[in-house]
């Protein structure tokens, strides 16, 4: 009968594995809560692990993070108690994985690390690679961006050592992100492209059209700007076929600025519009706040920078309060309210200095030295 119960077990934890690389999440969850009570009663402490894992893998996916990082720390806790180093350095990985979900990148590199340390003393390079490009995506978090290409081109000489093409994609976009900010762009050109013919070779649409999106970027700060509306002409049309919202919405974003610098702002203002409604569809008040700004600047309409900066300040963005303050407040002194324009200077001076940005802050104060000596 014992025999029975375990190969129950057993068969519902694979039925649960099939329903979720189906997408069919509650019925795996189903499955898995059914194979868990089995091998508790026969205390098939392994078995239960397993399923834990998997419960938390659906849990994470559905967003129910608190109780995904409980599912995931009863796991741990077995394959401790099992001695099985794998298991321990699998679950690390995706509790690292929610912890940077939730902003707790301190945490989520103290759980990267514990992992990386186990897959390399199991010689697991595949499990190294992939922690490495979580370490390097939570330190240009951080904006510690030399150590995150050290940590992306760790990485990078893995998955090219496994011949795992979609890994080595995934680094050299993020290889690209980091050389981009650092004003790098011709390196980060290189990289992107180098993504762009894998993704396409490979057939991944979501990242062909993230890349090309990033290109496009690159090519508007570099001011090919034919270029750029391009790029992101092309992702656009990939993210309509995979019903991407929150990406529709960013490339309508640039491409509305991509108008405004060419000098089409009825163009711009149709962009911004179908981002803005695409973004209250999803809830994204970030998204919101950051499309009412490119329009209050477009139209120097106070209503619309008093609208952003109520949104930054319902979400605690400091440095996006500050610059929405900051363009708020050349606009009011360039339309002849200029104590009104030298308090919201002030106020944005204030908040930069709290997020330490430098260049926003120097930025104000040559602003007030211009007005001092006007």
């Amino acid at each position: 009968q014992l025999d029975e119960v375990l190969g129950q077990a057993n068969v519902l934890k694979a039925i649960g594995d099939v329903q979720y690389a189906r997408s069919d999440r509650d019925a795996a969850l189903q499955s898995y809560e059914q194979a868990l009570a089995r091998y508790t009663q026969l205390d098939e402490v392994l078995g239960q692990a397993n399923v834990l894992k998997a419960i938390g893998d659906v849990k994470s996916f559905r967003k129910e993070l608190d109780e995904a990082l409980k599912s995931y720390e009863r796991a741990l806790a077995l394959y401790t108690q099992l001695d099985e180093v794998l298991g321990q350095a699998n679950v690390l990985k995706a509790i690292g994985d929610v912890e940077q979900y939730l902003d707790e990148v301190d945490e989520a590199l103290k759980s990267y690390e514990r992992a990386l340390a186990l897959y390399t003393q199991l010689d697991e390079v595949l499990g190294q690679a992939n922690v490495l490009k979580a370490i390097g995506d939570v330190k240009q978090y951080r904006v510690e961006v030399d150590e995150a290409l050290e940590s992306y081109e760790r990485a990078l000489t893995l998955y090219t050592q496994l011949g795992e093409v979609l890994g080595q994609a995934n680094v050299l976009k993020a290889i690209g992100d980091v050389e981009q900010y650092r004003g790098e762009v011709n390196k980060a050109l290189k990289s992107y492209e180098q993504a762009l013919v894998i993704f396409r070779k490979i057939d991944s649409k979501l990242g062909e059209a993230n890349t090309l999106r990033a290109i496009g970027n690159v090519q508007q700060r570099m001011g090919v700007l034919d270029k750029a509306l391009w790029s992101y002409e092309q992702a656009l049309m990939i993210f309509e076929q995979i019903g991407s919202r929150l990406s529709l919405s960013n490339v309508y974003q640039d491409i509305g600025n991509i108008s405004v610098e060419i000098g089409k702002p009825n163009s711009a203002v149709a962009f911004y519009g179908r981002a803005l409604e695409m973004l209250k569809t999803i809830g994204d008040i970030r998204g919101q706040s950051n499309v009412y700004l490119a329009l209050a600047r477009l139209n120097n309409d106070s209503k619309l920078f008093e609208k952003a900066i109520h949104l930054y300040e319902l979400i605690g963005d400091i440095y996006s309060l500050g610059r929405s303050k900051y363009y708020f407040g050349i606009e009011r002194i360039n339309a002849g309210d200029r104590h009104r324009g030298l308090e919201l200077l002030a106020d944005s001076r204030r908040l930069w200095e709290q997020v330490g940005f430098n260049e926003g802050i120097q930025a104000v104060d040559d602003v007030l030295a211009q007005e001092k000596a006007s």
